[in-house]
């Protein structure tokens, strides 16, 4: 039996600027996927494949070898995408998959809602599986920068660049010595960031100003040890996303009597944001269960760091 694991991924920052070059902050965290492939060279040839989230049973489906076509399925949309992954992994890999049966399961550890990384860990581990490199399998089926990919794999935080449409990342020490003061918050509305990434290309006018400023605020933001600091950088990071994408910010949008400070992770307008504040941990809790967000997260539960595994 084979059996890998990808981790999950958050990018604090960079987001849509990623795509044009620049420097990106992205974080791997302790959740993730973990897959176990059983295969056995008797009997029909199949993939048997069953994908379970942390409640229940997600995904149930099976794939005629060496075809890849669907034979049967609980969720169509969701098979569709498995199916193109595996004959992406196909075409990058003759001779998978070998005439066998293949009993895969699959288990996400968190919420598949929260945009963690569900199908990046998914790409990481059918590359682990079919002996691939996970950028090319990535870059086979997805026009996305690829710095969940180099999560999935990463022992900790990353500097994350598309240099000449190449990854180029690497480790970085980003633990902040006020991160208890820093705190996840799902939004509970999950934005398709492929969607919000066309929007922001499609008013695409040039922004090496901005990409270079973004690069330098994602610098300063792994460096310093002051918390005001860090606000005052977050702060003009999401001014600088405003303006590109012509939203407001989710603080002017949202949560104008927030304490702190406040970006948006991911997709704007859905997902995580990113809430800073120098109270204590049970008044911030108040101000987002008043308003019906009650999935909050401490940096520390959620960031891997090296020391942890």
């Amino acid at each position: 039996m084979q059996s890998h694991y990808a981790n999950g991924k958050l990018l604090l920052t960079g987001e849509y600027f990623v795509l044009e070059g620049a420097k990106s902050l992205a974080l791997p965290l302790k959740y993730g996927q973990r897959m176990k492939i059983r295969k056995t060279e008797k009997g029909e040839h199949l993939v048997n494949w069953k994908t379970f989230v942390p409640d229940r049973l997600w995904l149930e489906c099976e794939f005629a070898v060496p075809s890849l076509e669907i034979l049967s399925s609980s969720d169509q949309r969701k098979s569709q995408f498995l199916s193109e992954l595996l004959r992406a992994a196909k075409k990058l890999k003759p001779g998978f998959p070998q005439k066998a049966i293949y009993d895969v399961e699959a288990q996400i550890d968190f919420n598949i809602e929260w945009g963690w990384g569900s199908s990046s860990s998914l790409i990481a581990n059918v590359a682990a599986w079919t002996g691939l490199d996970p950028f090319e399998l990535h870059f086979e089926i997805s026009g996305g920068s690829a710095y969940d990919i180099a999560c999935a794999n990463s022992t900790g935080p990353i500097l994350y660049q598309l240099k000449e449409d190449q990854p180029m990342f690497h480790r970085v020490n980003f633990d902040p010595v006020f991160k208890q003061h820093i705190f996840f918050v799902y939004l509970g509305r999950k934005q398709k960031s492929s969607a919000a990434v066309k929007a922001f290309q499609d008013k695409k006018a040039g922004y090496r100003e901005e990409i270079n400023r973004i690069s330098q605020l994602t610098e300063a933001i792994t460096q310093t040890n002051s918390l005001n600091e860090f606000n005052r950088l977050v702060e003009e990071h999401e001014q600088i996303v405003s303006a590109a994408m012509q939203m407001p910010t989710i603080k002017e949008s949202r949560f104008k009597d927030f304490q702190g400070s406040l970006k948006s992770l991911g997709a704007w307008g859905g997902d995580f944001a990113m809430a800073t504040c120098t109270g204590d941990e049970e008044r911030l809790k108040k101000y987002f269960f008043e308003k019906g967000l009650k999935t909050i997260f401490l940096f520390e539960d959620i960031v891997l760091q090296p020391h942890h595994g």
